[in-house]
């Protein structure tokens, strides 16, 4: 037991060492092919899949419970109703970002 948490956590750091070390040579590499305009450019359009993905706020995961709590009912139709329900941020949100913006 107490290798695997050893193992565990050796590859963990491993992962991290191998995510900073991409971070901090990314960052010359970028600017020196782009602009600092056009990297920060990129940066903004990088984070808006992470800011769609932190807006579920666990909708998609409550529904999830929901319909795991009515499994045991004999209601089958509420747990159809409620997984189409619980699409509907996500499909709204695609729809957002899949629209090109107008440029003023």
């Amino acid at each position: 037991m107490k290798r695997r948490i050893i193992a565990g956590m050796g590859a963990n750091s491993f992962g991290m060492a191998i995510t900073i070390g991409i971070q901090l040579i990314s960052l010359p590499l970028f600017l020196h092919y782009w602009n600092t305009s056009t990297y920060g450019v990129w940066l903004m359009l990088s984070a808006i899949p992470a800011y769609l993905s932190m807006a579920d706020v666990g909708m998609v995961t409550a529904a999830g419970n929901r319909m795991n709590m009515a499994a045991d009912r004999p209601a089958a139709r509420r747990k159809t109703r409620r997984s189409g329900g619980a699409l509907s941020p996500r499909t709204v949100r695609a729809v957002m970002a899949a629209t090109p913006l107008r440029r003023p």
